[in-house]
């Protein structure tokens, strides 16, 4: 079958442009009676290629294409929906770019009595080549991912739509065609996040769950699992603690094991919070360690929503940071953070909307350019559109951001803090004046790299800084309840 789309504004011929913009900020409306969500966005050789899903009044679920330039203007719509049939994108990630050209998704549809799985496959420029659908007709089928395989075929994931039944995975051929499906899952709530293909051959997955681990049945856990090429099953394991912690997107690195970028819950001394986490994983599925983001500012739940590997190994992931400000409003921005390859913290940045200060901003999903930037897409409410966010490689929205290095993180309490001398050569003293919480003090120098980290535990800190070598620094006092930062010039 194929699909026929309704062509929106055709702002321009495509052609490659040869320089990429370093930063944009943009939300792109469907029409005026739209909800609009953007799962993930790719970069093509015109700008970039996102996907998402809305809810116009009138008509049931709905896809949407939008392709931009590489500066985020938008060059053209591609909208598939109708008065009857609603149409689903699946979940975060679920565009992904074929070897060779054009473009995998795998969603869902709707016959008026079941929920059908449907794998679409696309063109260089978003028209559609062939959908299949790969599930039987017994019951729902929900397509939440898909991974091109080294064979050429796909892997696909989904779930019935119900708590109490299996997941599936299903491998097709190049061509769509069904080559074989197992059923996974325990007796209890399985919600497949993502899935991953490994080196070996085999694939990994992941789900928030309720069919295994602590704190049941009364709270979600982390499930993974390993399956060989043919789908058995090689590991299954899982993760958490006593309260709901969730899982979002799973990959394998570079060392052959394993990171789960999740929303972590842990009972602190001010009560139950959830963090944006990284959970590492070895080859076979032993937890070597968890890192918690404490965020930029706000209360949580946080979360992060997708996460990747750059080729020095070190990490980088995307999602949300909730907060609430001074006068009591409380909102989402997008969080997008770096990491070394164990997980310690080389910069963070906290992004909105630019256009709307008090609007909710969600990031759902982060990838690599090649100009050594990100392409971060999302939703941004009020109204609820697609939202694109192109970032540098500092992770920066704007110049202000890249120059300062982070710097624009807003400041706790005047006073809480104290940082000095400054200018400084040898020795620098944290002073805190309020009431001691452990807090970290980290340094980072002007390209975003942390060199110093020290705990706070006493309410005079000395800090020796004579192996550091002269010039600008950006620091940051965090712990549960605050952050503060600043500059400091060592001479």
């Amino acid at each position: 079958m194929r699909l026929r789309f309704k062509i929106g504004l055709m702002v321009s011929v495509l052609f490659p442009l040869l320089t990429h913009a370093q930063y944009f900020n943009n939300r792109y409306p469907i029409d005026s009676s739209s909800a609009a969500t953007a799962f993930n966005a790719i970069e093509n050789d015109s700008g970039y290629l996102m996907v998402g899903g809305f809810a116009p009044f009138g008509y049931y679920a709905s896809l949407a294409l939008i392709q931009t330039d590489f500066n985020g203007t938008e060059l053209f719509q591609k909208i598939y929906k109708t008065n009857t049939v609603p149409y689903y994108a699946g979940s975060k990630g679920s565009l992904q770019k074929v070897n060779g050209e054009g473009y995998i998704m795998y969603g869902s549809t709707y016959n008026g009595s079941k929920i059908r799985d449907l794998l679409y496959r696309f063109n260089d420029v978003g028209d559609t080549l062939w959908t299949k659908q790969l599930s039987d007709t017994t019951f729902d089928y929900i397509g939440r991912q898909v991974k091109e395989t080294s064979d050429g075929g796909f892997i696909c994931i989904g779930d019935r739509g119900v708590s109490f039944a299996p997941i599936f995975i299903i491998k097709t051929d190049s061509l769509g065609n069904k080559q074989w499906e197992k059923f996974y899952g325990g007796s209890q709530y399985d919600l497949p996040t993502s899935i991953a293909v490994c080196s070996d051959g085999g694939y990994i997955y992941c789900t928030t769950t309720k069919s295994g681990g602590v704190g049941l049945p009364t709270y979600y856990n982390i499930r993974v699992m390993k399956v060989d090429s043919l789908g058995n099953m090689v590991f299954n394991k899982f993760y958490g603690d006593l309260y709901n912690d969730n899982s979002h997107t799973i990959i394998q690195t570079q060392d052959g094991g394993y990171i789960v970028s999740t929303a972590y819950a842990i009972d602190t001394t001010t009560g139950v919070r959830t963090y944006a986490s990284l959970l590492k994983l070895d080859s076979s599925g032993n937890l070597l360690w968890l890192k918690k983001v404490m965020p930029i500012k706000g209360n949580g739940p946080d979360s992060f929503q997708t996460v990747l590997e750059l080729s020095d190994g070190s990490l980088v992931a995307a999602g949300l940071n909730h907060w609430t400000d001074s006068i009591a409003i409380s909102r989402y921005h997008g969080l997008v953070v770096k990491t070394t390859p164990q997980g310690d913290i080389i910069w963070q940045r906290e992004h909105q909307l630019s256009t709307c200060n008090t609007c909710d901003s969600y990031l759902y999903d982060i990838r690599t350019t090649s100009d050594g930037g990100f392409i971060c897409s999302g939703v941004a409410n009020s109204p609820q559109e697609m939202w694109l966010l192109k970032l540098d490689s500092l992770g920066c929205a704007d110049t202000a951001c890249a120059l300062a290095v982070g710097v624009e993180a807003p400041k706790s309490q005047k006073g809480t803090f104290n940082v000095y001398p400054n200018p400084a050569n040898s020795f620098i003293m944290v002073e805190s004046s309020g009431t001691l919480i452990l807090s970290t003090f980290r340094l980072v120098d002007i390209t975003g790299k942390e060199v110093l980290s020290k705990q706070i535990n006493s309410s005079y800190t000395q800090i020796d800084i004579q192996n550091l070598s002269k010039g600008i620094y950006f620091y940051v006092v965090t712990n549960e309840k605050e952050r503060f930062s600043g500059k400091l010039i060592i001479n």
